[in-house]
């Protein structure tokens, strides 16, 4: 290819993404890489020959854009996504990475240069992988009977004080029910256990919350306590030496649902109780230095793996059950604003970052303010935050977060985990997660995960729980890899072809 045709792409190119006022267009960047990419398919360049033409067309439009435009970080991901097809099989990754992040000073972006590299993500095949275990919504139900009445009337059944079924169709089960019921200890202990006989390399456990069951007009703070204690415990027995991210539910707190941020003065409703029994608890869990954090406000930081932050919110500050949060406050807590400096933290370090909560942000169980400062939050550091973790719908989802600025552009995934309780129509389910992290240079993206479900009507009916493989997602869902735009991808697929989405739907 001469060089006067390379330049012509780079600097029409650049006109491109340049925007007045300095607003990100990302969008058409993807549409005019693929062009690119398409015009100049079958040319080979050297890494070299590639930076100069680069470098020389950046340096020629600097000026200009220094007094009219701003061009955003996409450049330099377009730069290496352009070599990387030009020189497919002559350079390594990290060599493309390293030469072609070294255009982006040119640009005197809004953002650093570990901003760039950051944006620009690789997953080499055959690399090392983690193992992340996400539990959530085991809803354990210390008074859960078999043979008792499933069909009590009230929102939470088969317990010892609903009396014995009239008769066999409407008895409880042995390993739960699909009626309004949660889960007996027996059922958790054999999740727990089934999930450290089939993957013995687990290497972190994330457990999204929700502890007690749904029993709560009976509730005291005494009942909350002693799930917390049991259900902590089952963990310890089988995880003795794994390393636990907690998270905090909206069913721990007593009364359900009720949150009081440390700025207020909420009297006998304030859960500062609760916040200190977790510390005791979860000790082990989280680092001391975290310890007068999480007492403060139920949330907290940890970095359990070099270049990994993990980060654990307390998302009742932004439920819209949580009387407390219609009382206008900003920023119960001051969470959020510490998440933005725990990220800056993680910038500034080098590090990655995955967060954890319990309600997912952005659904309609989440306050519009808090959801969109979230957002704002995960906009800026997109290139930081490699996964967001939920609970709380009882359901296997996924929510994908876009810019904020521009909303056609995904810039992160939330992986929603299934519940262990059957509460209600549901198989217990529990997601194992493949992460980029077992290797130096460590991406922590999120290679792959996988569901395991047991059939209910099939344990109660042989008396044993059969755990088995519900799914994989990239090869189940026909994903490329588990970026922010293959997730929007496939939100797309699922609208227009309704084959698929009745297999992953239902």
């Amino acid at each position: 290819m001469g060089s006067k045709k390379v330049l012509s792409v780079i600097l029409s190119f650049v006109i491109s993404l340049a925007h007045v006022n300095g607003a990100p267009l990302d969008n058409p960047m993807r549409l005019y890489a693929e062009d690119c990419l398409k015009l100049n398919s079958g040319s080979l360049m050297t890494v070299d020959e590639m930076v100069d033409y680069v470098d020389g067309a950046l340096g020629m439009m600097k000026a200009f854009l220094n007094r009219l435009y701003r061009v955003e970080c996409g450049t330099c991901t377009f730069a290496y996504t352009y070599a990387k097809f030009l020189l497919e099989g002559s350079a390594t990754n990290d060599e493309l990475i390293e030469q072609v992040s070294g255009l982006c000073p040119l640009l005197e972006d809004q953002y650093t240069l570990d901003v760039c590299i950051g944006a620009i993500k690789t997953l080499l095949d055959g690399i090392p992988l983690m193992k992340m275990l996400h539990i959530s919504d085991t809803h354990f139900d210390p008074d859960y009977e078999e043979g008792s009445n499933a069909e009590c009337g009230r929102p939470a059944c088969c317990q010892s004080v609903n009396g014995p079924a009239n008769d066999s169709a409407s008895a409880a089960g042995k390993w739960g029910d699909y009626r309004d019921c949660d889960t007996p200890r027996i059922t958790v202990e054999n999740m727990l256990q089934h999930a450290r006989e089939q993957h013995p390399d687990i290497d972190l456990i994330i457990w999204t919350g929700d502890l007690p069951p749904h029993d709560i007009w009976k509730q005291s703070k005494e009942l909350c306590l002693d799930v917390l204690e049991a259900s902590v415990e089952m963990v310890r027995q089988a995880f003795p030496e794994t390393p636990v991210i907690p998270a905090l539910g909206n069913h721990e707190p007593y009364p359900v649902n009720v949150n009081d941020p440390p700025e207020l003065d909420a009297g006998n409703l304030t859960v500062s109780w609760l916040f200190e029994k977790l510390a005791v608890e979860w000790q082990g869990w989280v680092p001391e230095d975290q310890i007068p954090v999480l007492e403060n406000g139920g949330f907290f930081s940890v970095r359990t793996f070099r270049g990994i932050r993990l980060i654990s919110m307390n998302m009742n500050f932004g439920y819209i059950f949580n009387w407390f949060m219609w009382m206008d406050l900003p920023d119960p807590a001051g969470m959020l604003s510490w998440l933005a400096r725990e990220l800056q933290d993680a910038e500034d370090n080098g590090e990655k970052a995955y967060i954890l909560g319990h309600i997912p942000s952005g659904s309609l169980d989440t306050l519009p303010p808090f959801s969109h400062n979230f957002r704002r939050i995960i906009s800026r550091y997109e290139n930081v935050v490699e996964g967001i973790f939920f609970g709380h719908t009882h359901n296997d989802e996924y929510h994908v977060y876009y810019d904020v600025d521009d909303p056609s552009r995904p810039v992160a995934t939330a992986y929603i985990g299934p519940s262990v309780t059957p509460y209600s129509r549901l198989n217990p389910g529990y997601r194992i997660y493949y992460v980029d992290g077992a290797r130096e240079g460590a991406t922590w993206g999120i290679v792959d995960h996988e569901t395991w479900v047991m059939n209910l009507d099939e344990a109660n009916a042989n008396g044993v729980p059969v755990w088995y493989k519900l799914y994989e997602a990239k090869q189940h869902l026909q994903l490329e890899d588990l970026s922010p735009e293959s997730w929007s991808s496939l939100a797309f697929r699922l609208r227009d072809d309704d084959l698929q989405f009745d297999q992953f739907w239902l």
